[in-house]
């Protein structure tokens, strides 16, 4: 188990889970392109892409697609399609589970705020099986 400094201080500790507890970036940026690519878009760069992580995806697709408004209902049904069906791994972050654990052991409440969807948020926690260390989840619409 790694050591972690008691933060005592500390009551409540909220993560974000793409690209802090689980390394889906490489995944994002897939599907967002390939979103793009079947509607004939070009695709934002990756770095543009990374850039919105964090996001709701409402919100990521109207700043990585502003001139294509008219679209963008096709390009977040793409996305969601497209991350049902992309196989990219998208693993724990090493360390994750010793460190929720050493928080959690030290009497420190976890939550997670994300960008991403409630169903998307659910299976993850069940895929992941994180779900015990968490007391509370909340979407974004940011």
């Amino acid at each position: 188990m790694i050591a972690v400094t008691p933060i005592k201080k500390y009551k409540l500790v909220i993560f974000d889970w793409d690209g802090t507890v689980m390394d889906s970036v490489t995944k994002i940026v897939n599907c967002i392109r390939s979103s793009a690519e079947s509607l004939n878009l070009v695709s934002p760069s990756d770095e543009a892409i990374k850039n919105i992580i964090g996001m709701s995806l409402e919100k990521a697709i109207d700043v990585l697609f502003p001139n294509n408004a008219a679209q963008h209902q096709a390009l977040i049904k793409g996305y969601k399609h497209q991350y049902s069906v992309d196989t990219t791994p998208t693993p724990v972050f090493d360390n994750v589970v010793s460190v929720l654990g050493a928080l959690k052991e030290q009497g420190i409440v976890l939550a997670v705020a994300t960008g991403k969807g409630r169903d998307g948020l659910e299976r993850l926690l069940d895929q992941s099986q994180l779900r015990h260390f968490f007391s509370a989840t909340r979407i974004r619409a940011c």
